[in-house]
């Protein structure tokens, strides 16, 4: 199979060579008169291109390296903004994820605070609405349809889980690059997992669903039901 590692890929020609000049010294080392001017040159020239190899591989491996650290993988934007995170309610709860200026996030304390707690897990009907503060002297925004909140959220979970964060950066390519951290134990979680397997089992009985288009539905239900399967 073939590699798809840049470093080893680099010192592949650097080793081919060490192991050429070893083979090359063992054989000819009883037959080089280093006290021949002409020889002395050859053997000088040839250190000179080793160290020129050496050199070259250790420029390239730190530059491999660099490249690779800065490589940036969204890794949940195959769901986001195609079945997830592309509607106003998710570009809201984004508005109050950044209003709160804070790097690292509890999900427990976002799961209180917006009210999806309060809601015991129904998030079928507009009536089970929440309301997300947006600081800045902003009145809450209202959202009719939660479900859309935890999708988002389990997306966000998910990302920080594969990347250890998520960058506001990726999920509206308007805001700034800037990171945050959620954190979340086992019963956020499962929490979590519920509210989206019972829009997955039951999608029809969400007010959201009569709103979608049946392509759109499917595609969107099929995005959540992989999410779900990942968290």
């Amino acid at each position: 199979m073939k590699s798809d590692n840049p470093i080893k890929k680099i010192i592949m020609f650097p080793v081919a060579f060490a192991v050429l000049s070893v083979v090359l010294y063992v054989l000819s080392k009883d037959q080089i008169d280093l006290t021949d001017p002409k020889n002395r040159g050859i053997v000088g020239i040839y250190v000179a291109m080793a160290v020129l190899v050496l050199i070259g591989t250790i420029v390239r491996i730190m530059k491999a390296v660099s490249e690779r650290a800065d490589k940036h993988v969204f890794y949940i934007g195959k769901y986001w903004e195609k079945s997830i995170g592309g509607s106003d309610e998710a570009m809201l709860f984004i508005d109050y994820l950044a209003a709160k200026d804070k790097p690292v996030l509890a999900v427990r304390d976002i799961l209180e605070e917006t009210g999806i707690n309060r809601l015991n897990g129904n998030l079928r009907h507009v009536e089970d609405s929440v309301a997300l503060p947006l600081g800045g002297g902003m009145e809450a925004a209202e959202v009719h349809y939660p479900i859309e909140i935890v999708t988002v959220l389990a997306a966000l979970m998910l990302e920080c889980r594969v990347s250890g964060s998520v960058n506001y950066n990726d999920l509206d390519s308007t805001r700034e690059k800037k990171e945050l951290k959620l954190f979340y134990g086992a019963e956020e979680l499962k929490k979590v997992k519920e509210m989206l397997s019972d829009y997955v089992r039951n999608p029809k009985e969400y007010d959201i669903y009569e709103l979608m288009l049946e392509d759109e539905a499917k595609e969107v239900l099929a995005g959540v039901s992989s999410l779900l399967g990942e968290l």
